[in-house]
């Protein structure tokens, strides 16, 4: 009789075991009860604003400053931190910490997506070192695109808005001039490109590799298109250099006269000494219009003042502007107040 007195499997088993529907409620309910007190505790901690960029970064670093400044929760936090740090996601609320403190991303915060940088890897294994290194773009954007965060501006908007093609074809549709353009590792139809006109190669990535200046082609070097395709522009014949920053519906102008031989003025101005602030609103009102047309509410961007008429030349979302002078007077105010508004 000893096996009438064993319990059933099912009588040993928690009722939350039993995957009745009472059962599976209350867990529900549980967690539910648990996300909410998780939730109330963070309310008093979420950041006003998030800078998702590198620790080092100038830019991230004195819009932080100026941020705290004006009495906001601000933090940094990129895919720097994520194995140093703390991070930590309910869906709808993300929880991060680091060198700058600890604080909750939800839809009350506003993220200015600068960069996002990559998972430090060192101590792993090659197979934990490439899974570290393909989930973290997605875990962060993920988390903070899923706690409904306004972002200024959101990563994937950046990603299009940085590639080279769809700014000139965007340029092109808003009837702003830009330099005749091709793209291709034809060595004929290169050849043919230049011999059309004076021109210059260009390149489409701000990647890790070489970041060669911007100089002009002849006929004799269009060979080495057929290793890689190239992007080939006219060159346009200026006077000077402007690099435009822009906010919201605002834009400041900075311009730089050129000397006779300059293609780049990087390979002669390095830290961009020359550039003076202009009153320009012609400029400005088509910079702002440029922005808008590549889905973005900021961007620095590069323009000639040719002999007719300001042409195009490319954008950058997150490009630096600090080694403007006045920019800290004209822009940091502007970006604080779109990002804290």
């Amino acid at each position: 009789m000893a096996h009438e007195l064993e319990a059933s499997p099912s009588q040993l088993r928690s009722p939350l075991h039993l995957g009745t529907p009472n059962s599976r409620r209350l867990l529900r309910l549980r967690r539910m009860s648990e996300v909410r007190a998780r939730a109330k505790a963070m309310e008093n901690d979420v950041a006003d604003v998030l800078i998702v960029d590198n620790p080092d970064e100038p830019h991230a670093q004195r819009i932080l400053r100026a941020v705290r400044d004006e009495g906001h929760r601000a933090m940094r936090f990129n895919l720097t931190d994520l194995r140093a740090g703390r991070f930590h996601s309910d869906v709808c609320s993300v929880s991060l910490e680091n060198e700058c403190g600890r604080l909750a991303i939800t839809e009350r915060t506003k993220v200015w997506w600068r960069h996002g940088g990559s998972v430090d890897v060192s101590g792993l294994g090659p197979e934990e070192a490439t899974l570290a290194t393909d989930e973290g773009p997605y875990l962060l954007a993920g988390a903070i695109l899923a706690s409904g965060a306004e972002l200024v501006d959101c990563p994937y908007a950046i990603y299009r808005a940085e590639l080279k093609p769809f700014q000139l074809a965007v340029a092109r549709r808003l009837g702003i001039p830009t330099p005749v353009t091709r793209i291709t590792n034809d060595p004929k139809a290169a050849r043919s490109f230049v011999s059309d006109q004076r021109s210059v190669a260009k390149p489409l990535s701000p990647g890790q590799g070489i970041a060669p200046f911007v100089a002009e082609v002849t006929r004799d070097d269009v060979a080495h298109v057929q290793s890689l395709p190239t992007m080939l522009q006219e060159l346009i014949v200026s006077e000077a250099d402007a690099r435009v920053v822009v906010v919201g519906s605002q834009a400041w102008v900075w311009k730089r006269t050129r000397e006779g031989h300059t293609i780049d003025w990087r390979a002669v101005d390095r830290s961009g000494d020359g550039f003076i602030a202009i009153a320009d609103e012609v400029l400005g009102q088509l910079a702002v219009k440029m922005c808008v047309g590549l889905g973005l509410t900021t961007s620095v961007q590069d323009w000639l003042y040719s002999v007719d008429q300001p042409v195009f030349l490319e954008s950058n979302a997150v490009g630096a502007w600090l080694f403007l002078r006045d920019s800290e007077r004209l822009v940091v105010p502007a970006l604080v107040r779109h990002l804290v508004h």
